[in-house]
C-alpha cells in the first residue's frame, strides 16, 4: 500500500502478536486502517520463517509508516526483542521499530488509573508498571503453556482435551464433537492427539478449545465449570499475590485483557475468587480491551533514535 514520504513519516502502526494470531493496524492522519491479520508470532517460537510469515501477512495491506510499535508475546528479554526487531526491520526497513512484551499493549489499552492488568488470552500474565524494576514492569506468571499460564485459554483447552481423548466425562453434549471436528478435521480422539502434537503452534491449537469449556460452563455442565473455576481460582490467587508485591496493604484497581474475558462465565468466576481472597483488589473491568489500542498509544510515544 503506497503513500507519500511525508504521509508515511506521520503514520503509526501497532502490532499485537501472540500465541494464536498476529494483528496490525495503522493510524493514518488520525484515521484507523483496517486490521491486518496473520498467524501466531510468539517470540519463543523457534521457526523464524513462521514468525516472518505471520508478521508479513498482518502488515501486507497496511501503508508505509514512520513508527511501528510491536507488542509480542515472549518478548520480555533483550535477545527476544532484538530478534523480533531485526525480523520486522527486514519487512519494513524504512520504519522505526520498537518491540515490547505483549503485556505492555494490554496495560496501555486499559483506562487511566488501572494498577494491575490481568491478561488471559492464549497464555496468561499479570503486569504492572514499576519504576523500582530495571525492566519498568512487575510481572507475575507468563511461564508458558507447558509450565504455567493458569487461567489461560491454552490451559483450559489442554484440560478439556485431556478428558476428551480419555473418554472422560462421558456426558459431553452432542455439539462438543461437532466443535472438535471443526477444529481437527474429525472428532476421533486419535486425530485430536495427532494434530495437537504435530501443530506448529500447539498452544494456539489448545487455546482454540477454550470457548468449548466456557460455553459448557455457562450451560451448567459441572465438569466444565470445575475446570474453569479451578483455573481462575489460581489466576485470582496469583493476582492477589502480585498486588501485595506491588503495593502491600493498599487498594489496587484490576483491569482485564485477553480473549478469555469475552466469556461472562469467566469474568464472574474470577471476580468471585478475587473478592474471596482480598478486600483490596477491585475489579474495574467488565470485559476485555483491545491491545491494538495500546500498541498505537505506544507508537505515538516513541521518540527518534
Amino acid at each position: 500500500m503506497s503513500s507519500t514520504p511525508a504521509a508515511a513519516a506521520m503514520t503509526l502502526i501497532g502490532i499485537d502478536a501472540g500465541g494464536s494470531s498476529t494483528r496490525a493496524q495503522a493510524l493514518v492522519g488520525g484515521a484507523l486502517s483496517c486490521v491486518g491479520e496473520g498467524g501466531p508470532a510468539n517470540a519463543l517460537i523457534p521457526d523464524d520463517s513462521l514468525l516472518e510469515r505471520s508478521f508479513a501477512a498482518a502488515l501486507h495491506d497496511l501503508p508505509a509508516a514512520g513508527r511501528i510499535a510491536a507488542c509480542v508475546a515472549g518478548a520480555g528479554s533483550a535477545a527476544a526483542k532484538d530478534r523480533i526487531t531485526q525480523l520486522l526491520q527486514r519487512l519494513r526497513p524504512q520504519s522505526q521499530v520498537r518491540v515490547y512484551p505483549d503485556y505492555a499493549a494490554a496495560f496501555h489499552a486499559l483506562p487511566a488509573g488501572t494498577d494491575i492488568c490481568v491478561i488471559a488470552g492464549t497464555g496468561s500474565v499479570i503486569c504492572s508498571p514499576s519504576s523500582a524494576r530495571a525492566t519498568g514492569w512487575l510481572v507475575s506468571g507468563g511461564r508458558g503453556w507447558l509450565l504455567g499460564d493458569h487461567g489461560s485459554a491454552s490451559t483450559l483447552g489442554r484440560a478439556f482435551y485431556e478428558d476428551y481423548v480419555n473418554g472422560q466425562p462421558d456426558d459431553w453434549p452432542e455439539w462438543v464433537a461437532d466443535e472438535v471436528a471443526a477444529l481437527h478435521g474429525d472428532a476421533d480422539w486419535r486425530t485430536v492427539v495427532r494434530t495437537i502434537h504435530s501443530a506448529d503452534a500447539p498452544a494456539a491449537m489448545l487455546a482454540a478449545a477454550a470457548p468449548i469449556v466456557t460455553r459448557l460452563a455457562a450451560d451448567g455442565h459441572d465438569h466444565a465449570h470445575t475446570i474453569l473455576d479451578e483455573q481462575l481460582a489460581r489466576l485470582a490467587q496469583s493476582t492477589v499475590e502480585h498486588a501485595y508485591r506491588l503495593r502491600p496493604d493498599e487498594p489496587v484497581r484490576v483491569g482485564l485483557a485477553g480473549g478469555l474475558w469475552k466469556s461472562e462465565e469467566a469474568i464472574t468466576s474470577f471476580r468471585a475468587h478475587l473478592l474471596q481472597l482480598s478486600e483490596l483488589a477491585h475489579l474495574t473491568s467488565t470485559g476485555p480491551v483491545d491491545p491494538l489500542v495500546g500498541t498505537l498509544r505506544l507508537a505515538s510515544q516513541q521518540t527518534a533514535g
